[in-house]
């Protein structure tokens, strides 16, 4: 038992900052705190202290480290899903998998719009543990597996044919500022990340391996 505590032993409980955000009346700070000791728990070896209690870029991507630090747009991942049609056509949904930040809150926004900036879904918060084939009365859905992989699933209802992209954004929070992300998909078929001035990236990769969201 003592052994599986070990990656929690270099967090300063009493750090002003910490108990700032994490104290007090309401879920939000206690679930980010869960949220950060689940992943550490998860964490090989235990880090030190000055990896622990960091606020500063050190090692993002790894468990049990930088309690204080809010989430940034690199932490975002965006997959197109490999069983996925190019554009939802006929009875064929678009879907796009998102996976979850390294101690992030287990809810996620998303928002869809048109190639005219319009929104084409509700501004909606979905909950990666609570909700799963769930879906709204505007073919919206959203399926969700175990380790933060979350496929959202878009209906063709709302597509007229002139459209010629969506832009989906999705955000995530810990008890800090939120990160989002962007891509664009076309309907030609492209699937591409969207820059920080709105212009066109990287192409977005497919995630070969979804077996474990089935």
């Amino acid at each position: 038992f003592v052994n599986a505590l070990e990656p929690l032993k270099h967090v300063d409980w009493l750090d002003r900052e910490l108990m700032a955000w994490a104290s007090g009346g309401g879920e939000q700070g206690r679930r980010a705190i869960y949220a950060w000791m689940e992943s550490a728990l998860l964490a090989p070896n235990a880090s030190s202290y000055r990896l622990t209690m960091s606020v500063d870029a050190i090692e993002s991507r790894t468990r049990g480290r930088e309690i204080l630090r809010p989430l940034r747009s690199d932490d975002v991942e965006l997959f197109m899903d490999p069983k996925s049609p190019s554009w939802p056509e006929g009875r064929e949904r678009l879907s796009i998998i998102a996976v979850r930040p390294m101690a992030s809150l287990p809810t996620s926004r998303w928002t869809v719009f048109d190639d005219q900036n319009n929104t084409v879904t509700p501004n909606q918060t979905m909950n990666v543990d609570l909700l799963g084939g769930l879906g709204d009365k505007r073919e919206y859905r959203i399926n969700t597996g175990r380790d933060g992989l979350k496929r959202y699933t878009i209906g063709p209802k709302v597509w007229t044919e002139d459209s010629q992209y969506m832009r989906v954004r999705v955000e995530w929070k810990n008890n800090h500022m939120p990160a989002h992300k962007e891509i664009k998909i076309y309907r030609d078929g492209r699937a591409v990340h969207v820059n920080p001035d709105g212009t066109d990236g990287e192409s977005v990769e497919v995630l070969e391996d979804t077996s474990i969201m089935d």
